[in-house]
């Protein structure tokens, strides 16, 4: 707009002094016609009008070269004019898309962190979930009939004292899945927990979370999951996840080597790689 308006004025003197030489030549031819002698000592006559005309020859010329140099001057600069123009919608244009991807990332970040809310409440409502599980637990002992976590310590006693470290595999898939009717409900949702972590919104942060379930194991049960993953239905994809998490890391040592568990299941399942997050000598959680 300030090209256009800084033309203005050129155009408004042109036609100022075109109107000018307009009047100044219409002047002389109507002083001419009514016989004044526009040449002093010479007499009027119609061939020195004449001769006045022709003159005019050369001002017509600079005139149309004038003309043509003002329309050259405001095709240069409306042209400029659409540059500054372009130049500036395309400024706002970028200030708009950026503003829709600043607005876009705000409204992604909100829906992450809502869905990663979620997903936190979800986790620990299966925790109590499972606990609930574990609560309902029936397991008889001698007759007497055992709830919860008393149910797991006397599975575990059971276990303990019937293992043999040196019978065969078909030996050991028998006592490991020999509980199965009072457990199986118990180790298939803890497997469930591990699991959407894994495949949920919170597999980025996976491995805190295995820590807070692992965490809220007993020594019982702990070994009971270790020992179902090392010998009985628990093989495949349930000891896969607990060598990615070491989900076994606060087991005792002694259950570890009286149930032959290190060979089984590889040294991931109870030690965490420190290259991938665990600090060495760091308090078992």
């Amino acid at each position: 707009m300030a090209t256009k308006e800084s033309g203005k004025p050129s155009i408004f003197w042109f036609l100022v002094m075109l109107l000018a030489v307009f009047v100044a030549w219409w002047g002389l031819v109507a002083l001419g016609a009514t016989g004044l002698n526009i040449w002093p000592g010479k007499e009027w006559n119609f061939e020195r009008t004449g001769q006045l005309g022709d003159s005019f020859g050369i001002l017509s010329a600079f005139m149309t070269t004038l003309a043509a140099f003002f329309t050259y001057r405001t095709l240069v600069e409306e042209r400029e004019a659409y540059r500054l123009q372009q130049q500036r919608d395309n400024r706002l244009d970028r200030i708009a898309k950026a503003s829709a991807e600043r607005l876009h990332k705000r409204e992604r970040q909100q829906d992450e962190a809502a869905s990663l809310s979620a997903a936190e409440a979800r986790f620990f409502r299966m925790l109590d979930l499972r606990l609930a599980i574990l609560g309902e637990m029936v397991f008889y002992e001698d007759g007497k009939p055992l709830m919860g976590r008393n149910a797991i310590n006397a599975m575990f006693r059971t276990v303990n004292t019937s293992f043999d470290i040196n019978s065969s595999i078909i030996e050991k898939e028998k006592l490991a899945n020999r509980f199965t009717y009072v457990s199986a409900h118990y180790h298939r949702f803890t497997y469930h927990i591990i699991k959407d972590l894994v495949d949920g919104p919170l597999q980025a942060d996976a491995y805190r979370y295995a820590r807070i379930l692992r965490a809220q194991l007993s020594e019982s049960e702990l070994a009971m999951i270790a020992f179902t993953c090392a010998y009985g239905d628990g093989r495949g994809r349930f000891a896969d996840f607990a060598r990615e998490f070491a989900f076994f890391h606060n087991l005792s040592a002694k259950t570890i080597k009286d149930f032959g568990l290190r060979e089984a299941l590889g040294d991931a399942a109870f030690e965490r790689a420190s290259s991938e997050g665990a600090v060495p000598g760091a308090e078992p959680t």
